[in-house]
């Protein structure tokens, strides 16, 4: 990953990858540049915390590459990122790295805003998520469901990193 920012490193990530999709390319290889690094096994700088158990699902993958070292070329695993997206059913995501090691679920709810969860498999719903989005309540820390969004699938990824726009912040807020 390159220095400087993180979220803006993703969107330009997100960015390439929709527009090799829109474009239709036959095949073009897969980036060199990923999402994220997952240093700490999280996305850095991202509005959900997203965990490194997340690659598959954001299609990034080790593929073995020819790269130049010290001495030559050598074949090497590296990380690759492709447009692929393959979210499933149940999976659930948080705003805040505790929601996935805290002792208690009430110390989680402590820091945790946003939850989102998708709701349908993506066959239903080719190129889309389906997610329920769930908000805490600061009073109760009780999780309230706001609101059940489809997006494509570049759009919820751009949600993961940047967070709601502004139309669906104000729904979700209301």
């Amino acid at each position: 990953m390159t220095d400087g920012n993180p979220r803006d490193h993703a969107l330009g990530v997100v960015n390439e990858l929709a527009e090799r999709s829109s474009e239709a390319k036959a095949r073009a290889p897969r980036l060199l540049t990923c999402l994220s690094d997952f240093e700490g096994g999280f996305t850095k700088g991202w509005f959900m915390a997203v965990p490194a158990s997340f690659r598959q699902a954001l299609d990034m993958r080790k593929d073995e590459r020819v790269v130049e070292r010290e001495g030559g070329k050598v074949k090497s695993m590296v990380w690759t990122q492709d447009g692929h997206f393959d979210f499933h059913r149940g999976d659930t995501l948080f705003d805040h790295e505790t929601a996935y090691s805290a002792s208690t679920w009430f110390e989680a709810m402590a820091r945790v805003r946003w939850v989102l969860q998708v709701a349908e498999d993506p066959a239903f719903f080719p190129g889309h998520v389906v997610m329920d989005v769930f908000k805490v309540s600061p009073e109760s820390k009780r999780v309230v469901t706001v609101a059940r969004e489809t997006l494509p699938c570049f759009e919820f990824v751009r949600l993961l990193i940047e967070g709601p726009s502004e139309a669906l912040r104000e729904k979700w807020e209301a």
